[in-house]
């Protein structure tokens, strides 16, 4: 019965240091996995608030008219601001031209932030007249 209790004991210990030896195996997998996910995730972030940081400020005099037109930004930016420094009430549109407009009337600035996307294209028109535009994108 002794010998039995001693076979037992052994069994346990032999079954307990498996299973540590196999939890540390899967601990330095998962770190083996982490890390690289880890490090890219924050190189992103790094980046992307260097970007940030620079402001890539892109000012931008323009005449808009009834016919559309459009200003590219060299760099996609994540606000905009439009002075409407004319005479006629001007309509600008972000990104698409599918959208509604937003109105902008004489001597008003019309301002838009995304934290999530960016701002590549801005569709500017008059319905009639013509109006001075100052359009500034910034990081």
């Amino acid at each position: 019965m002794a010998t039995d209790i001693v076979k037992l004991r052994e069994e346990i210990e032999d079954d307990r240091m498996v299973d540590t030896m196999l939890m540390t195996v899967l601990m330095v997998m998962m770190v083996a996995v982490m890390v690289p996910v880890t490090v890219s995730a924050v190189q992103n972030a790094v980046t992307a608030q260097g970007v940030l940081a620079q402001g890539l400020n892109e000012p931008y005099t323009v005449t808009a008219t009834p016919t559309i037109q459009e200003v590219t930004f060299s760099r996609a930016v994540q606000s905009l601001s439009v002075r409407n420094d004319g005479a006629s009430t001007a309509y600008v549109k972000v990104n698409t031209i599918n959208t509604e407009p937003n109105t902008i009337h004489p001597g008003e600035i019309f301002e838009i932030s995304y934290n999530t996307h960016v701002i590549e294209r801005v569709f500017y028109y008059t319905r009639s007249g013509e109006t001075t535009l100052r359009i500034t994108g910034a990081g």
